[in-house]
């Protein structure tokens, strides 16, 4: 009995792991027919969590690198018809389990281009996709942060779909993304601020495009937040060179220009190279300038250092310097009012427990044959399991969509059974 249950669950997983039909693997399949080959610079893939999560449960050991990198694989292979090195599908493989969205240029074994995408996580519900750009995970337990919970603005497809197509317009960046991941030294911290306004600022205007409409100004919040909440307490390390997150992250200024610049323009009438044209144009204008990056920068790392900078230069008998400075000051003044702006929009007060607390459950170790998928009948014919599986990875996504919260325990129960029936002496 047991025996005969992996055998027909594996062969389902073989038959239909790419055939996935959630409305997530839905969407995605939009983005990959709409994108796909939209720039000249390179081919974009979408790596499709719900499909993958099949082959990679469908997988036997992991052990090593070639197992980790083949589920990658032969995904990508059945979307593009390429394959990657197995470091490179390895990487992928590891992001996966990583919240962060990611667009990352990498290059085929037979020498083509590709820029893979790692899309939202389609299990987050809408406070905690809105959380992932405020690093609530990292920084909810804090004490100024442990008694609040997060105001969702943004409904959690839009949420979503910004996710998305800001790592979509990395991919189709020919102007500041290049300049980014081509540079063979140390990389300019500014030239990654440039190149994150230019995604975002793409992002919107393609929302725009799509007839979505007041939807900048809560953006704006949220990246200003973020900003913050990054740059004061998050040191993450890129190569050898920690890098000032919150100063690269601080889009909102060229979000809140985006209106005004397209103010007597049809953006259902642009087509895509008009949105990449806009987006090049706001970016130049609307980044954040030497003066305010670095007031960010510094800020971040060491305020009272730079309030003696500020201090030392106000009175400076050269001119540019003490000019620089005025600019600095009056820049973290507003700075500063932003910050609070953002907080008092986001972020309210939560005396119980933090609502976004994230439920985790611990797989059973001691399953038996009456607890393996209660839920599925694997002695159905190929078709109806497939059905089975596919419905509950259909209701787990729905009630995601309509923000009814994280419910896990139908999805645990599947990938239960696969890990204990391959797990079960044959």
């Amino acid at each position: 009995m047991l025996l005969q249950g992996t055998i027909l669950i594996l062969f389902i997983l073989a038959s239909f792991a790419i055939k996935a039909t959630t409305n997530h693997s839905q969407y995605i399949e939009e983005l990959q027919n709409k994108f796909e080959n939209a720039s000249s610079l390179n081919k974009i893939v979408y790596l499709d969590r719900d499909k993958l999560s099949i082959l990679i449960a469908q997988q036997g050991s992991k052990d090593s690198r070639s197992d980790r990198a083949q589920p990658i694989n032969k995904f990508i292979q059945s979307v593009v018809g390429h394959t990657l090195t197995s470091f490179d599908a390895e990487t992928l493989y590891f992001r996966l389990s990583s919240p962060a969205n990611t667009a990352t240029p990498m290059t085929s074994q037979d020498g083509s281009k590709l820029c893979i995408v790692i899309p939202a996580n389609p299990n987050f519900n809408q406070a905690q996709s809105i959380g992932r750009s405020l690093f609530w995970d990292q920084l909810k337990n804090k004490k100024e942060y442990s008694e609040k919970t997060i105001k969702a603005p943004l409904s959690l497809e839009v949420s979503r779909m910004i996710s998305d197509l800001h790592e979509t317009f990395h991919c189709l960046d020919p102007w500041f993304f290049s300049e980014v991941t081509h540079q063979e030294s140390a990389i300019d911290p500014h030239s990654i601020h440039r190149s994150e306004v230019f995604a975002e600022v793409g992002a919107l205007l393609y929302m725009k495009h799509l007839g979505y409409e007041n939807i900048n100004y809560s953006q704006a919040q949220i990246r200003t937040l973020g900003s913050y909440m990054s740059g004061k307490h998050i040191r993450p390390v890129t190569l050898s060179e920690p890098q000032p997150w919150g100063a690269i992250y601080s889009l909102q200024k060229a979000i809140l220009k985006i209106d005004e610049a397209v103010e007597y323009e049809l953006p259902f009438a642009w087509n895509l190279s008009d949105i990449l044209q806009r987006s090049q144009a706001i970016t130049q204008l609307y980044s954040l300038n030497s003066h305010e990056f670095h007031a960010l920068s510094e800020l971040h790392k060491n305020k009272k250092n730079l309030e003696g900078q500020i201090i030392k230069f106000r009175q400076h008998n050269h001119d540019y310097l003490r000019n620089r400075f005025l600019l600095i000051e009056k820049y973290i003044k507003k700075y500063q009012q932003d910050v609070k702006e953002a907080s008092d929009f986001l972020l309210e007060k939560q005396p119980q427990s933090n609502a976004l607390m994230i439920k985790t459950y611990t797989h059973d170790t001691n399953l038996n044959d009456s607890d393996i998928c209660p839920n599925l009948d694997y002695q159905a014919s190929k078709s109806d399991f497939a059905g089975q599986v596919s419905q509950l990875r259909q209701n787990h996504y729905e009630k995601n969509s309509q923000d009814k919260g994280l419910d896990f325990t139908s999805l645990e129960k599947v990938f239960q059974c696969f890990e204990f029936l391959k797990a079960s002496p044959s």
